[in-house]
């Protein structure tokens, strides 16, 4: 069978042949299956006619040299004609082993190996001819379709991209870039490709939509979201479009935004199966574990192994507090995909929260009544069980002032020093209910006390979460709080209600209590909105408001006015730079007032902090903050710190 294939193709080719002499006699130029445009030379003693044994192939090289090729060798023909294939790439080789140019023969023993199922040696075969020819784009781009055969994209991709080098506004060789590059994962060469083709033909919306897809793999959210956002105004009822474009939102964490997108999908199609799904993980993503509990249970009992549905699950037994049994959900997902991205990385987002750990903090304040505060402190966290930890560390704080400012120590020295240790437990019951508490002893200036603290987190609801908490101290704010031995009874209660994915109600009350029978009420409430989800930046605007006051004024060493009151506009910016890398940004500005102002007065302040390493074995934190016209707990005007943390997880 594979003789008499072999038989019609060759004579095919020798039609073929026959009919060029004819052309190359009129003098016509022709492209080759090559791709190669060749043009006949001939000798001047045949009177315009060359007979094939003198047929004279040329090529131009990407200097303009011309490469002359000699016709086939009858020894070869004869040997394809017989089925001899190994002969007759013997005996192109020999020819070739004279005259290494002869990319006709080059693609000869290309079609023969590609026939015979070679295909690496077919692709090198091209290769061979492609080197002889760097500036003709079809040879590339049929060298890329040979590589592509053969299972090397990476050399596909290589090829293709010279193709493109030649030929840039080759529409046919940047979707072939563009689909080899999916192929290797390398979503932005796609991306690139997709949007030289839109610009040469601004119709296609096949490549729009194809740029959306890969500018959404290679992480350039905004680009994809926007692609998307054409695209669906262009075709509503591509269905598989609109779960795309709030997949990509949800990337961004803008999960308001994605759930829009849905509902419109929900209005058009239904509540088909991939809304259901796409919904649940949304939902999960945005801390809504109990609502996306609800659609995740019926799919899995559809479909048991479904890995992005139990996917979603492990996200929303993580947020709904349940670290045991995402850890569970974990394992199914391994037993799945073991070896995709996609369950490794949710294993990290899962599991570095339950990893013990050590952590070393230092810090330095000053302020503009001189006072300074050295701070250092070790904490290590041992989980004994994914619901329980247990706590240790110590802490050092040196606290300087200068004479005659009010807060230097009371024997008129300048500096005190204060030492902390405890240990302490934490306890999650329940998803609602998690109980932390310590117990330790602290020395200020020989004094020693006890010190301890005791939490209770109570989460009713997705959206809302409560804590109520107890911490006994010393009052470390300067030389003479501390040499004075003022301890602190801290009593909080704290709100955080979220009453939709937009907004944001920080709420705090509080109450302390003053070895030195001073009393200190405060309040503060701060509401914010999210109004930036990107692909590198987020934004968070708000209010907030904060009003404390003393009941008397004595004097020890720290800032105790009868009111005090801020009023200040908020603003926080997060860079992400990658999974575990990130700079936030905290700034707020507006109007305080205590009692012995005559009028309200400017005041701001801002806070920068870097994270790196947030999911990795060994995280560093660098911050520092400054302070202008904000009053201090020493009670300065003005003052800046900086701090570093350095965690080791375990």
């Amino acid at each position: 069978m594979k003789r008499k294939i072999f038989l019609i193709s060759t004579l095919a080719v020798l039609i073929f042949n026959a009919s060029l002499i004819q052309a190359f006699a009129e003098g016509d130029a022709y492209s080759d299956y090559s791709g190669t445009t060749c043009r006949m030379v001939f000798p001047n003693n045949h009177g315009g006619m060359a007979p094939p044994n003198v047929i004279r192939l040329v090529s131009l090289n990407e200097g303009g040299t011309v490469l002359p090729n000699a016709p086939l060798p009858p020894e070869g023909l004869k040997a394809e004609m017989a089925g001899e294939w190994d002969k007759a790439i013997e005996v192109y080789e020999s020819v070739l082993a004279q005259d290494p140019q002869r990319i006709d023969l080059w693609l000869r023993i290309s079609d023969i190996e590609a026939g015979r199922g070679n295909h690496k040696e077919a692709a090198a075969a091209i290769k061979r001819a492609a080197d002889l020819a760097p500036g003709d784009a079809k040879l590339h781009f049929r060298l890329s379709q040979a590589y592509s055969v053969a299972g090397q994209p990476e050399l596909a991709l290589e090829a293709v991209a010279r193709a493109v080098e030649i030929e840039p506004n080759n529409i046919e060789y940047l979707k072939a870039r563009a689909e080899t590059a999916n192929w290797l994962g390398k979503s932005e060469i796609a991306a690139e490709s997709y949007e030289q083709i839109m610009a040469l033909a601004p119709s296609d919306d096949t490549a729009l939509l194809n740029f959306a897809r890969s500018s959404a793999w290679s992480g350039s959210l905004d680009k994809a979201v926007c692609a998307y956002k054409r695209y669906v105004v262009k075709h509503p009822e591509d269905k598989d479009a609109y779960i795309e474009y709030a997949k990509t939102e949800a990337w961004r964490g803008d999960y308001h935004a994605s759930l829009n997108i849905l509902e419109d999908y929900r209005k058009k199609f239904g509540e088909t199966r991939e809304y259901l799904q796409q919904k649940a993980r949304v939902l999960a993503w945005a801390q809504r574990p109990t609502k996306a509990m609800e659609l995740i249970a019926p799919l899995l009992e559809a479909e048991p192994d479904n890995y992005e549905v139990n996917y979603s699950r492990t996200i929303a037994l993580h947020y709904d507090n349940r670290p045991r049994e995402a850890v569970e959900s974990l394992e199914k997902l391994s037993q799945l995909r073991p070896d995709s991205k996609e369950t490794k990385d949710i294993r990290r987002f899962v599991m570095t929260p339950l990893r013990s750990n050590v952590s070393i903090t230092s810090q330095f304040y000053s302020d503009s009544d001189d006072l300074e505060r050295f701070h250092n402190s070790i904490r290590g966290v041992y989980v004994l069980e994914p619901e329980t930890r247990l706590e240790a560390g110590v802490q050092t704080d040196y606290l300087h002032a200068d004479r005659g400012s009010g807060l230097e120590n009371i024997d008129g020295s300048e500096h005190a020093w204060h030492h902390r240790g405890w240990v302490g437990f934490d306890h999650r019951f329940s998803p609602e209910i998690d109980l932390d508490g310590y117990l330790g002893v602290a020395d200020a200036e020989d004094k020693t006390r006890p010190t301890y603290g005791v939490g209770l987190d109570y989460q009713p609801l997705d959206n809302l979460y409560l804590r109520a908490s107890r911490d006994y101290d010393f009052y470390v704010i300067s030389p003479r709080s501390i040499s004075l031995g003022v301890r602190r009874g801290a009593n909080r209660l704290l709100s955080v209600w979220e009453p939709d994915l937009l907004y944001t109600v920080v709420t705090e009350l509080g109450y302390d209590d003053f070895s030195d029978d001073n009393k200190r009420w405060g309040a503060t409430l701060a509401p914010r909105r999210s109004v930036l989800r990107s692909e590198n930046f987020n934004l968070d605007l708000g209010v907030r408001g904060d009003w404390y006051g003393f009941e008397d004024d004595l004097d020890h060493g720290y800032y105790d006015p009868e009111l005090y009151q801020s009023y200040m506009a908020t603003g926080f910016g997060y860079w992400k730079i990658s999974d575990d890398d990130g700079v936030s940004l905290a700034v707020d500005m507006g109007a305080i007032k205590d009692d012995t102002m005559d009028n309200f007065r400017f005041g701001w302040g801002t806070n920068v902090e870097g994270t790196f390493g947030l999911y990795r074995d060994v995280m560093l934190k660098l911050g520092g903050g400054v302070s202008r016209n904000s009053r201090q707990e020493g009670g300065a005007f003005r003052a800046y710190n900086v701090y570093a943390s350095l965690t080791f997880r375990f």
